[in-house]
């Protein structure tokens, strides 16, 4: 097998090398390009692409003087802010159904080249209308990269490396918002021009998407190719090599719609996923707190303590946060990876359980801020008009520093786990609804609620317009504890599902009588933590045991077959005989102790063991009948060749008894 950058990776028999069994993408594109990708296309150009998140707030006061005797209501600025989110709502989910079906490099170098020109366009218009417009193709030509970016590192980035990925997407975000903040506010508060924040903007797009003109489309694919297909890819590239002499990009669909549909039936499946729907939310809300915080910043700061000089105000929300973002970011994620990430059902709960003190301290934060706030309002003291504010504003920005970090801690977690358990074929679809989902609730809700609540006031001084919108914005905070709440009951009642299936893989293993499918059976079993049952403790300790015994008894004969003399192996055949005699009346005992419970299970109206095996007069198998054919397994074990045939008869009628405690035997 020849890597993307043509690097040979040794393969074992089966074709799967072991690089490729830790790191699955490693075997099409070398760790080099996914680096690569990663910094280019899911840093660069996420970073600059919300880079307009914070500087169109930090342009509303000079977008206000523009304005001349048409101001802007504060709706029409929560509007404006709004735009660009509405068109991620629009085009998420077909960007998503898109990715499915066509080139990602395509979709993605249309999409980029859009998004720059919009934006450079952005900053030279000045009515209204335009404004929206050009804010809304952002938006549309931004849903993309986000869709794109999520499910791509969830393919492509290495598993030890694949929380922190996540953790960095959610960096760049940041500091790309935090950039924009940053250059429109300073530089339209000394003299320079609305556009040029705009203008930055769109040149860094620019370049990247040259720089994705140069990328090969198998380093963008958001699904792995089987053997077979890289195979047949292999040979239309060499073949179209020989044509015409020129390297070609695979310029097929990533998926074939008949491969990976995007159905009502996949949206009816995440409808029931109930983790998948409270992450989202939970996404949804830290999105919400980000952005209407950031929205209402200046204006807030500026009219409730209206002699702070504009930079510094400026300069504070950068330090508020950024610092409170980074050391969230920084935190939550290595914390969760400390405590065993999210890797296994058991690994969710835990990681979810977390995330509830995330969300608890978030909200007790949000309380503390809008005590401030009423604080600032209600106390006796003289209205403060200083350079620096007083103890209120100081209070007041370390609950909001404590509000982003702690909703900042929950985002790789909760990105992760939304995505971790939904089934491969359906992730670009699953990954575009939660980002429509988060668009709506989170992004464009963050400028238009608070926005709303302000009109509903609107005969009041706006100091306390602005208080009331930021007050509501810190009091959401509290919605978060019900969401993980409600989210760590449906994962905790999967847990318990996916342990009856465990119960189900190891009976019919035990039945098997097969070594490789007990081991897939146990792996499954502590995956799912069943030993933390004591009925689960008791039947992966027997089926390690029958493994062992299996593999013993296999491999002693194998062994006397290849090196023993004639003493040895009819000293051996003899032992056998004897082992088969003892066990043939251990057998009809079972047997009927088999009978008995199945004459229980019929008067209690239960049904009837799946796998029915008919016994002979002596209490062995009985090939003869025609139900046997159903336990093929076992025939498939009496021949010369297995000396083992009634090795696992004790250890799986124990189980049978195990079950029928647990209520599972009919699984």
């Amino acid at each position: 097998m020849t890597t993307a950058d043509g690097g040979n990776v040794p393969t074992s028999s089966k074709g799967i090398s072991p690089t490729e069994l830790l790191d699955p993408a490693a075997s099409h594109v070398s760790r080099t390009a996914r680096v690569l990708v990663f910094v280019v296309l899911c840093q660069g150009v996420q970073m600059f692409m919300s880079y307009d998140g914070g500087a169109v707030p930090a342009s509303l006061v000079e977008l206000q003087k523009m304005a001349g005797s048409h101001p802007w209501s504060e709706f029409e600025l929560g509007l404006l802010g709004s735009m660009d989110k509405i068109g991620m709502v629009v085009a998420s989910v077909p960007w998503g159904w898109s990715l499915q079906r066509f080139n990602a490099k395509l979709l993605m170098a249309v999409s980029l080249f859009l998004n720059a020109g919009c934006t450079l366009a952005f900053g030279f218009l000045r009515e209204k209308t335009w404004m929206y417009l050009a804010k809304f193709l952002i938006g549309v030509t931004q849903a993309l990269q986000g869709v794109w970016s999520t499910v791509w590192t969830v393919t492509m980035a290495p598993p030890d490396r694949k929380t922190m990925w996540f953790g960095l997407g959610a960096v760049s975000a940041g500091l790309g918002n935090g950039i924009g903040y940053a250059v429109a506010g300073f530089g339209t508060a000394n003299g320079l021009p609305y556009a040029f924040a705009f203008q930055l903007a769109s040149g860094v797009l620019f370049f990247c998407w040259i720089a994705l003109l140069f990328f090969p489309a198998s380093w963008l694919r958001i699904r792995l190719p089987s053997n077979e297909e890289d195979a047949r890819a292999n040979e239309v590239e060499e073949t179209r090599h020989r044509e015409d002499g020129r390297p070609t990009d695979d310029a097929t669909s990533e998926t074939s719609p008949a491969s990976s549909p995007a159905t009502l039936q996949d949206l009816k499946n995440m409808m029931n996923n109930k983790v998948y729907l409270w992450t989202a939310l939970a996404i949804s809300l830290t999105m919400f707190e980000v952005s209407a915080i950031q929205f209402l910043w200046n204006r807030a700061f500026t009219e409730i303590w209206p002699g702070l000089n504009i930079n510094f105000v400026t300069l504070m929300s950068l330090v508020v946060s950024g610092a409170g973002g980074g050391v969230g970011i920084a935190f939550g994620p290595w914390f969760i990876d400390s405590r065993g990430g999210f890797g296994s059902p058991p690994g969710v709960i835990r990681t979810i359980n977390i995330l509830w003190f995330f969300q608890l301290v978030a909200a007790l934060a949000g309380g503390a801020g809008v005590g401030c706030l009423y604080g600032k309002f209600h106390t006796n003291k003289p209205w403060y008009t200083g350079e620096w504010g007083d103890e209120w504003l100081w209070m007041l920005w370390i609950s909001i520093f404590v509000v982003i970090a702690a909703q900042n801690a929950c985002v790789a977690a909760l990105c992760g786990i939304n995505v971790e358990v939904i089934p491969e074929p359906s992730r670009a679809f699953a990954s575009g609804t939660e980002m429509t989902v988060r668009n709506v609730l989170g992004y464009m809700c963050g400028p238009l609620l608070p926005a709303l609540v302000m009109s509903l006031n609107s005969g009041s001084e706006k100091s306390w317009q602005l208080a009331l919108g930021l007050g509501f914005v810190l009091a959401v905070n509290a919605v978060g504890i019900g969401l993980i709440g409600a989210c760590s009951s449906s994962a905790t009642r999967f847990l318990a599902d996916q342990q009856q299936v465990a119960f189900g893989k190891l009976r019919l293993a035990f039945q098997a009588q097969d070594a490789v499918a007990l081991r897939r059976a146990v792996d499954f079993a502590k995956r799912v933590d069943l030993e933390a049952l004591d009925d689960g403790r008791a039947v992966v300790g027997m089926a390690n045991q029958a493994i062992g015994q299996l593999c013993a008894g296999q491999g002693l004969s194998q062994a006397l077959v290849l090196t023993g003399d004639q003493e040895e192996l009819h000293a051996h055949a003899l032992q056998l005989e004897q082992t088969v005699t003892h066990q043939e009346g251990r057998i009809r005992r079972q047997h009927l102790e088999l009978e008995r419970l199945r004459g229980l299970l019929s008067e209690r109206g239960c049904p009837q063991p799946m796998f029915s095996l008919p016994f002979d007069s002596m209490g062995s198998p009985n090939e003869a009948s025609p139900s046997s054919s159903r336990s093929s397994e076992f025939a498939a074990h009496r021949g010369v060749g297995n000396p083992l045939p009634t090795l696992l008869t004790s250890q799986s009628m124990a189980f049978n008894d195990r079950c029928l405690a647990k209520g599972t035997l009919s699984l």
